[in-house]
């Protein structure tokens, strides 16, 4: 097992909030997704401890993924973050804790019925997934 992988693609997932294009208000959207991280949060604590060379590995592949995606330190919509994290759980040699995936499940829909997901926010999420697999490698 790629212990480095797995922590990169929890910390993915613990990052969504800061690469909202709209800040976080009080209500529905910002409850879900401070669930998400106190879900990511405990998978990390279970998580296998990297060495500092092991935790600047996983940095570096996910600077390498954000260069390539044109997503390095760059907002994006929310759905279209949604979407990448999503295919790259679907996508993941590891299993995921079921309440990650119903925290993004149901900040998925919340945001879809607030502002309704356009095709290529789904288009643009598979196609990040797809870079991640190729860096990930």
């Amino acid at each position: 097992m790629d212990k480095i992988q797995k922590v990169a693609e929890l910390c993915f997932i613990k990052a969504l909030p800061k690469f909202i294009i709209n800040d976080l208000k009080p209500g529905r959207e910002k409850n879900l997704v401070d669930r998400l991280e106190k879900a990511v949060d405990i998978s990390l604590a279970k998580s296998p401890q990297l060495t500092w060379g092991e935790m600047r590995e996983a940095r570096n592949r996910m600077a390498v993924w954000g260069k390539e995606t044109g997503w390095y330190d760059k907002e994006k919509h929310i759905t279209t973050l949604i979407s990448f994290l999503l295919a790259m759980i679907e996508e993941s040699q590891f299993t995921f804790d079921p309440k990650i995936i119903e925290c993004l499940n149901n900040l998925f829909e919340y945001v879809d019925r607030k502002y309704p997901a356009k095709t290529i926010c789904m288009v643009a999420g598979g196609i990040a997934n797809d870079k991640w697999r190729s860096i990930s490698r």
